[in-house]
Order: C-alpha cells, then structure tokens, then sequence
C-alpha cells in the first residue's frame, strides 16, 4: 500500500519570505515590553504594571500562535494555482543565479524566484514554473 506523504511543514524561512520580518518584530517586541512590565510589577508591587505584563505576554503567545499556524498553503490556496503564472514575464529586481534566491517584479507583484542561469537585475525574465512551496517561482532569462 502506498502511503500518502505527509505535508511539508513550512518553515520560519518560507513563512519570512511570505510575510516579511514585520509580524516576528511586531512578536517580539510585545513579548518583551509584556515581560519588562511583569518583572517590573513584581519588584516594585504594582498589580497594573503585573496585569498589563501578563495580558500582553498572551497577547504575544497569541499572535505567535497565529503566525506558526498561517502557513503559505492555507494563504495561497484561495486566490493561486500552480499554473497561472507559467510563460509570464517579468522584471529581475536583483541579481540571482543558480544557488541564490532573487526577487522578479511579476504583474506589479514582487516574487522571490530561482533560476538555473545567472540572471542580472533588471533582466526580462519568463516564468517556467512555481516551486513546491506555491511562493517561489522557476525562472529563466526571456529570449528576444
């Protein structure tokens, strides 16, 4: 019997190249200013310093939790299928080759893109394909 393969996990670095750093900044900085207010209320007895500390401590776990569980699949299903992008064209907005990530500018959206050649920015570029992770486009330099 086959079995069926289990659903890649995106990683932290999939889920960065989809949303950006912003919402693990905006993470963080909550987690933090959420323990300085807890510790703070705890050394110096103040009930509102300790209860603001631990509501934005669950606040952070919550938005943590949100950003784990939206991954790329649940965020490209609805408006994207693997083919609609295939024989587009586009524009290198920085350099890339064959083991370095790029970005190409594909119908006024920016895309990160790989590609088995060496690609110069502001290069025309045509889509060949979409990787696995539905995020990252297979491209190649567009011939004249």
């Amino acid at each position: 019997m086959n079995e069926p393969t289990p659903a890649k996990r995106d990683s932290l670095v999939d889920r960065l190249f989809l949303f950006g750093i912003r919402p693990l900044l905006i993470v963080i900085a909550v987690f933090g200013i959420g323990l300085y207010m807890l510790v703070d209320g705890i050394l110096n007895p103040d009930a509102g310093y300790i209860f603001t500390g631990v509501v934005l401590l669950f606040l952070s776990a919550g938005l943590a939790y949100g950003f784990r569980t939206t991954g790329t699949k649940k965020i490209t299903k609805a408006y994207f299928t693997k083919d609609i992008k295939a024989g587009r064209s586009g524009k290198a907005k920085k350099s890339f080759g064959h083991s370095v990530r790029g970005v190409v500018d594909l119908d006024n959206e920016y895309w990160t893109a790989v590609s088995d050649e060496d690609i110069s920015e502001g290069d025309e570029v045509t889509v060949l394909s979409v990787e696995p992770d539905k995020v990252t486009l297979h491209v190649t330099r567009k011939k004249n």
